[in-house]
């Protein structure tokens, strides 16, 4: 928790960012404390595994996107009025009154979410060239983590002169959008 809160003073000198490392400490502590205690509650891996990686997904992704209000709000009641909003609390949108910019920034997001919990992750991506020491490719059912790798010939790609191609296409258009300002994020600096 210290760490963690530290880790968000670090990130600027604002309330905000110490709610945010203290959110991510407790998101920690309490996934060591599960990790621990787990085998006395629930002896039964193939049952836990089954259950709780959709829950276990589910929890960080919702424990980060809380946490990352605080990160963006100029302050903790902003951040809490921001959440009070996404809870629902100032009423409900519909799709008819949010327009067409809104709707297309949705459907990438969902576009996104897809492909990132769909495609190998990068040490899965590099297990064959050993990225990380003790790195072990998680036991998936039946070449579920080379299924899309192959699909997509992915690793031809790669290996290809299509893929640097690629690489390098995306960072000089990534490069090129950089032509707005913006204000910088963290606090007084």
């Amino acid at each position: 928790m210290v760490t963690m809160t530290i880790f968000g003073v670090w990130h600027g000198a604002g309330l905000p960012f110490a709610v945010w490392g203290m959110l991510h400490g407790l998101m920690l502590t309490i996934n060591h404390a599960w990790r621990t205690l787990r085998p006395r509650f629930w002896r039964h891996q193939k049952s836990h595994d089954l259950i709780m990686a959709p829950v276990g997904f589910v929890l960080t992704l919702a424990g980060v996107i809380v946490a990352f209000v605080f990160f963006r709000a100029s302050s903790v009641s902003a951040a809490v009025a921001v959440l009070r909003g996404m809870a629902g609390r100032n009423g409900v949108t519909t799709l008819d009154s949010i327009g067409s910019q809104s709707i297309l920034a949705l459907a990438w997001l969902a576009v996104l979410f897809v492909i990132v919990t769909i495609m190998p992750n990068s040490l899965e991506l590099l297990a064959p060239y050993r990225p990380a020491l003790d790195f072990q490719m998680r036991e998936l059912p039946a070449g579920a983590a080379t299924r899309v790798w192959d699909r997509f010939r992915l690793r031809d790609l790669v290996s290809s002169r299509l893929g640097p191609a690629l690489v390098a296409t995306l960072a000089v258009a990534g490069v090129l959008g950089l032509h707005h300002a913006t204000a910088f994020l963290y606090w007084r600096f």
